[in-house]
C-alpha cells in the first residue's frame, strides 16, 4: 500500500501540477480533505478549494513544473521532497526576477484514509520566492549574538 501512495503523489505533481489536469483531484482526494500550507492565510478545505489554489497558481506563474526528489512512506503518510521551477506571471507585479525562472524546494506529508488523500501539510522555501519578488528579507534582519 505505501508504494501505491507514493506513486499517487507523484501522480498528483506530475498530472495535476505540472500538466493543470484537475480531474485527478475528485479520484484521489476525499470529500473531507484539509490542507494545511505553510504561509496561507487558512487551510485549504475540500477537493473543489484545493483546484482553485492549483489553478490560482497558473494565474500568478507561468511554466511551473514540480520534480519529485525523495519521497518516504510509512503507515498512513507519505512524505516527499520537492523542487519546483517557476516563471512569475509578466505584468503582475515588477520585479528583479521578471522573466527569470525562480527555483523553490519543498516537503509535502500527505495523510491517506480508505486509499484517499485526506491530509497535507506543505512547507516550501519562501524566502527564496520573497528575494526573487524584490524583498531583500535579509537586509532588514538584525542578528545579535
Amino acid at each position: 500500500m505505501p508504494q501505491d501512495h507514493k506513486q499517487m503523489i507523484r501522480r498528483i505533481f506530475d498530472e495535476v501540477w505540472n500538466k493543470s489536469d484537475l480531474s485527478l483531484v475528485d479520484e484521489v482526494y476525499g470529500p473531507d480533505y484539509v490542507a494545511h500550507v505553510a504561509g496561507a492565510p487558512k487551510d485549504i478545505e475540500g477537493p473543489e478549494q484545493f483546484k482553485q489554489f492549483v489553478a490560482l497558481h497558473g494565474v500568478l506563474t507561468s511554466d511551473l513544473s514540480f520534480d519529485v526528489e525523495d519521497q518516504i512512506a510509512e503507515g498512513d503518510r507519505v512524505a516527499t521532497r520537492w523542487t519546483a521551477t517557476t516563471v512569475p506571471a509578466a505584468g503582475l507585479v515588477s520585479t528583479p526576477a521578471d522573466g527569470q525562472a525562480v527555483k523553490v524546494t519543498g516537503i509535502s506529508i500527505h495523510r491517506f484514509a480508505d486509499d484517499k488523500i485526506v491530509e497535507s501539510w506543505d512547507n516550501w522555501d519562501a524566502l527564496t520566492v520573497y528575494q526573487a519578488l524584490g524583498a531583500d528579507v535579509l537586509e532588514s534582519v538584525s542578528l545579535s549574538i
